[in-house]
């Protein structure tokens, strides 16, 4: 019988209709758990060293020797010896939908012509590390379960990782990719990816990439690079990085981004996300991580935001604006000597920026902290019995009091509503006699009063002509309730438009 994926007939293929190169191996081992950096792993004890020595020894005869290099659905054991490429002639090596079960070593290796790794499974580590592939590699819908390695590696030819899946960490560390590469499709929700001082000398694309974490540290770009719709979960470091030519970062969550000591000139965002409730970018270590006081360090970080204004396409202008202001309000607020009128303005900023973004709400509340650090402006007592006699008699205070400065219509209504009970109050004592009627009266008093647009009662009419403390108190009542009138309006005006 002779086996279904290469044709070859061997013992193995007569009892599991499979040759020893794609045979299921699970009785050549046993598994057994550690624990392994104080973490509990399943290791594998190949328990039958002859399957495994006739593998290899199969292996490099009629693969290797005879120059087929095809190792499609190949299930590897451990390797008890290295691979040598060099020595043979081939086309392309093949490791389409190959398992290797143990730890697959490939280090120091040379890889002359194109290489396919396209629904590979590496169910151990992956060492690559130190080799060099001259011509094209390809890591399509490959599953590395555990640690990989291509530090220090050479990518001569074009590079695409596709749909790969990363469960532990992955190392580019020090990798030089000299032609275009492409990152597309990764996952990974455990450890990190680093590309610490890794150099990339063509066209790099970072396309949909939701990884845990990964790092660019003192990482090169020589031409275009482009980041699209990537997610990190925990942190992306962009630290010393060189974006030596035009650099997109397009719809990408950078809530977790940290581009410490990075040159930002060559880069356009574009419709990103950079911070939520608890995380914002950070653009430089030393300024924005600080804990002292001293003046020069704020002013300098406030000259930094004002020179990232232009680094940024219209298309995110507002967003980045948005972040660099929220900055400069905290630290402002943080500021012992920061005086008033400056965060004044930048209230005012923000709020007009939120309100540009349709961010109603959020404008909101900025536009109230504009006008409370404005009566704290205006107000020029700084006793606290001169305070509180300046305060009933200051009209922003008023203008707060009625509609929470036009953003609350309930406010005003309710103000407005309380006003005709007061008045109403005081419209009995203006009655000869109590009564439920003469109560009524009063209340249609103050009623007719608070609305313009009605006309008073004829008898009121008499009480008013006779320009006594009565006819006070009802166009004192007059001019307030117009003011509430127009509050309200304005607030209910405000909240539709919004």
């Amino acid at each position: 019988m002779k086996c279904e994926h290469c044709k070859k007939e061997d013992e193995y293929s007569k009892e599991f209709g499979k040759c020893i190169f794609h045979c299921d191996k699970k009785d050549w081992y046993k598994e057994e758990k550690q624990i392994i950096n104080k973490k509990e792993e399943i290791i594998k004890i190949w328990v039958d060293d002859k399957k495994v020595e006739e593998f290899w020894d199969t292996f490099f005869k009629e693969k290797i020797d005879e120059d087929n290099c095809d190792f499609s659905y190949v299930i590897f054991p451990k390797f008890i010896r290295s691979i040598n490429f060099g020595n043979i002639t081939y086309k392309s090596l093949i490791f389409k939908n190959a398992i290797f079960l143990d730890e697959a070593i490939f280090e120091f290796i040379s890889f002359t012509k194109k290489v396919d790794f396209s629904n590979t499974t590496f169910e151990d580590k992956a060492n690559f590390m130190l080799s060099k592939f001259e011509e094209t590699t390809i890591f399509k819908d490959s599953n590395f379960k555990k640690d990989v390695n291509f530090s220090g590696s050479t990518f001569q030819g074009f590079t695409i990782f596709q749909n790969c899946k990363f469960n532990q960490a992955c190392d580019f560390a020090k990798a030089t990719f000299y032609k275009e590469t492409a990152f597309l499709n990764l996952h990974s929700n455990n450890d990190i990816i680093s590309f610490n001082k890794a150099r990339f000398f063509d066209i790099t694309d970072f396309f949909q990439i939701k990884l845990n974490a990964i790092e660019f540290r003192d990482t090169s770009f020589y031409k275009k690079a482009t980041f699209h719709g990537n997610t990190f979960y925990k942190k992306c470091y962009f630290q010393n990085t060189n974006f030596l030519s035009n650099t997109i970062f397009s719809m990408c969550n950078l809530e977790e981004t940290s581009f410490l000591s990075t040159n930002l000139d060559n880069i356009t965002f574009e419709a990103c996300t950079f911070w939520n409730d608890k995380n914002k970018i950070i653009f430089d270590h030393k300024m924005i991580n600080t804990t002292t006081k001293e003046n020069y360090v704020y002013k300098k970080v406030e000259m930094v935001y004002d020179n990232l204004y232009k680094k940024f396409s219209k298309k995110n202008e507002l967003d980045i604006a948005l972040i660099l202001l929220e900055n400069k309000v905290s630290i402002a607020e943080e500021r012992i000597d920061s005086n008033l009128e400056e965060k004044e303005i930048l209230y005012a900023e923000t709020k007009n920026k939120y309100d540009q973004l349709t961010l109603y709400q959020k404008g909101d509340e900025y536009y109230k902290k504009e006008l409370e650090m404005r009566i704290k402006i205006q107000n020029p007592y700084e006793d606290k019995l001169c305070c509180i006699v300046h305060k009933p008699f200051y009209w922003l205070n008023w203008y707060n009091w009625i509609s929470k400065f036009n953003t609350s219509p309930t406010r005003a209504l309710s103000v407005l509503l309380v006003s005709i009970v007061v008045f109403m109050i005081i419209y009995t004592f203006f009655q000869d006699n109590y009564s439920i009627q003469k109560t009524i009266e009063s209340f249609k008093y103050s009623f007719t009063t608070s609305i313009p647009i009605i006309s008073i009662p004829k008898n009121m009419d008499v009480l008013i002509s006779k320009k006594n403390l009565f006819s006070f108190i009802y166009y004192f009542q007059v001019i307030f309730s117009t003011t509430v009138w127009t509050l309200l309006i304005l607030s209910i005006r405000r909240k539709f438009k919004r």
